[in-house]
């Protein structure tokens, strides 16, 4: 009888062993910090989906996160919704006595914006002053550039820490959605010259501003380059291959080039060319005198057919031409059949109307000829 008691009382305690084992488990289980514990690169891809400004706020909730931010792959300031951001915050400008008046109302719109705009650099400034200096997948800038010469040297500083990181993707953007304007060109923020030479910057977009190629020493890893709005001030297209020979994407819209910039006389490896209603300080289209062996997409937009030849083009897979003139003699028909010559490898070729009805007239005059 003892030892059946024994086996009982035994097996009673160790059946409590057992629930108070799955009661310390399950209490553990629940207090344990999961997302602190996870993988940085992780949390890193987490924080990608949130702009920078949740990112800053989001490392206040944990004192292992106090820092995370500044490791964070990828840096976004867009000064619009920097406003966005502290219009909900009711910035006025300080008080008047005077009678309220449209003036009054432009001044005090002034004021704010000044404010925010401040603020905004504050806070680009600050950011990256503590971020860590790693590898950044990509770096967004956008800036009015109407404020740009009060703050010259602000995005000079901007512009140097983005240029001597490991970045792979930049943009700097200075429109905030201004339409092409090329007297305003003439005010556009110039990048600093500098003689940089970034290490795996694979991607470059500019928007509305001035470049110097020979203020960039070498792009050895650049692969893209897309200007918009940008008024190129010097070299032409084979200097700019020579500081990027990896170069294999060259999208221009709305730039003011050099009136030589797309003539070179040597062999490219651009794959892809997009000229899209370029101009230069004399004339409202850019003569193209290139030769591209590995050219596989071209795309030719603009308002007036100048001299336009793209030789070795072999392996051309598709081209579009969208000239939209009015004139169409002699000289324009020569021009377009002298183009569609050097064109001929191409597998799919896209006309606009003014294109056909041009290569009709230059058939039916060889024609009657």
């Amino acid at each position: 009888m003892e030892s059946l008691g024994g086996k009982s009382s035994s097996s009673s305690i160790s059946s409590d062993n057992n629930i108070s084992k799955q009661r310390k488990r399950k209490h553990t289980s629940e207090g344990v910090d999961y997302i602190s514990n996870l993988p940085k690169t992780i949390l890193f891809y987490i924080l990608s989906f949130l702009t920078l400004k949740d990112c800053i706020v989001m490392s206040s909730l944990s004192r292992q996160w106090k820092d995370l931010w500044t490791h964070i792959p990828q840096l976004n300031f867009s000064e619009l919704e920097f406003i966005a951001i502290m219009a909900k915050r009711h910035i006025h400008c300080p008080q008047s006595s005077e009678v309220p008046s449209p003036h009054n109302h432009s001044q005090c719109l002034q004021h704010s914006v000044n404010v925010v705009r401040r603020k905004f650099v504050e806070f680009v400034d600050r950011t990256l002053r503590l971020h860590s200096g790693c590898t950044l997948n990509n770096f967004r800038l956008f800036f009015h550039s109407d404020a740009h010469a009060e703050w010259t040297y602000k995005i000079d500083s901007w512009v140097r820490f983005a240029m001597t990181r490991n970045i792979k993707e930049l943009e700097l953007d200075f429109s905030e959605g201004r339409a092409f304007r090329p007297i305003g060109l003439a005010q556009s923020y110039e990048l600093p010259s500098c003689n940089f030479a970034p290490k795996i910057l694979q991607t470059l977009i500019l928007n509305c501003c001035k470049f110097r190629t020979s203020s960039f020493r070498m792009f050895a890893s650049l692969q893209s380059v897309s200007l918009i709005q940008v008024e190129v001030l010097d070299c032409s297209i084979g200097d700019l291959t020579s500081i990027c020979p990896v170069l294999e994407d060259l999208s221009l819209e709305y730039c003011v080039l050099p009136k030589v910039f797309l003539v070179c006389k040597h062999d490219m490896k651009i794959k892809r060319l997009s000229v899209i209603y370029c101009i230069t300080n004399e004339q409202t289209m850019v003569p193209i005198d290139i030769s591209t062996p590995e050219l596989l997409t071209l795309k030719i937009v603009g308002i007036n057919l100048m001299k336009t030849s793209v030789r070795k083009a072999l392996n051309l897979v598709d081209a579009i031409l969208d000239i939209r003139q009015q004139v169409a003699d002699s000289l324009r028909r020569n021009l377009l059949g002298s183009l569609l010559t050097n064109l001929n490898p191409c597998r799919a070729l896209y006309l606009t109307t003014w294109c056909i009805q041009v290569l009709f007239c230059y058939h039916l005059y060889y024609f009657k000829s």
